[in-house]
């Protein structure tokens, strides 16, 4: 009887260890779902941003679905320590956790870049999985660009335009193109080079009664006889354009972010030249399209600059061979306007 109270301490003490065990391993079983939990939601919410970096949704729609899954995953983390607590008889007071969402928050760089999951107890102890954006950096991408523009030329000796025998706002541009723009700093959005190609239709109508007369080895502005209602000079081009822009924007994230300059040179290829004629003599009107070289160049290449703020750019471009071949004066062809990139 006397090894009695020795037997039931050593029976107690047995207890206690193993009841420690116990909510020892309690705890590292919650400790794994909340980082199964939390790996899972990561993962998704990388994909989502993937999937708007490239596109494929709407900034409102990422935000959707990351409040949804964020949602989806802190219900899931409470069901299941729920679940492992009822099975394990756990006390009420770890029984009672709450798991709250916080989207939003501000990142050391005043982004909106922060989910949060954070789960209760009753002694207002937390505990906080907090997962960050994850934001794609692109190094290079690609734009579709459309611009409109205005011709008209300079001449060798002289470099007033207003000189020009072309109607500068009948003499027009149209473009469609492709660009790529690559940073040459690694996450910065300083300098690009900016490489591409692009369609290219450019008009030339000469002032007053005057049209485009071919004259064996040259090409002449003539008066007309008659009436002339419509005189134009198309080609149709491809070039391709080589340049260095730089940004001065803050976001590094983001290609076209505030204002913008550049500059490069570019070189193409006549692909077809006819000129558009209507013309009316004694009243009667007539409408002719002659498809000829008009002596023109096949290759042209010249120098570019812009300016331009987000995706809206101000061009000029200069030709640095001549419209015309042979001529006794040299007319280099010089174009204003404006670009989107898409």
């Amino acid at each position: 009887m006397k090894q009695l109270p020795l037997i039931l301490m050593t029976i107690l003490l047995l207890l206690g260890t193993i009841v420690q065990g116990q909510e020892s391993n309690l705890e590292e079983q919650k400790t794994a779902i909340y980082e199964e939990e939390k790996n899972a939601l990561k993962s998704k919410v990388k994909q989502i941003n993937e999937t708007f970096e490239l596109g494929g949704i709407t900034k409102e729609e990422a935000e959707k679905r990351k409040s949804e899954v964020a949602t989806y995953h802190a219900e899931k983390i409470k069901k299941r320590v729920a679940d492992l607590e009822n099975g394990t008889m756990a006390s009420d007071t770890t029984r009672n956790k709450r798991v709250s969402i916080s989207v939003g928050g501000k990142n050391k760089d005043g982004d909106d870049s922060r989910f949060k999951i954070i789960i209760n107890n009753d002694d207002s102890q937390n505990d906080t999985i907090s997962i960050k954006k994850d934001k794609k950096y692109n190094r290079a991408m690609q734009f579709f660009k459309i611009g409109f523009g205005v011709n008209t030329t300079i001449t060798g000796n002289q470099s007033d335009i207003n000189s020009s025998p072309y109607n500068v706002w009948k003499s027009n541009s149209f473009e469609i193109g492709s660009l790529h723009k690559i940073r040459l700093i690694k996450k910065s959005n300083f300098v690009k080079l900016n490489v591409g190609y692009s369609l290219l239709w450019n008009r030339y109508s000469p002032e007053g009664n005057q049209y485009f007369v071919k004259d064996e080895e040259q090409t002449n502005i003539e008066v007309f006889e008659g009436e002339v209602i419509k005189s134009k000079l198309s080609q149709f081009q491809l070039y391709v354009p080589l340049g260095l822009e730089f940004n001065l924007g803050k976001n590094k994230y983001r290609f076209n972010n505030g204002f913008s300059f550049g500059a490069g040179a570019y070189m193409g290829f006549n692909m077809r030249t006819k000129q558009k004629l209507k013309i009316s003599v004694n009243g009667d009107k007539d409408k002719r399209v002659d498809k000829d070289k008009f002596n023109t160049n096949t290759f042209v290449y010249g120098l570019y600059g812009e300016i331009g703020y987000e995706s809206f750019r101000f061009y000029g471009k200069i030709q640095m061979n001549p419209l015309f071949n042979n001529n006794p004066v040299n007319e280099f062809p010089v174009h204003f306007g404006v670009i989107w990139q898409l």
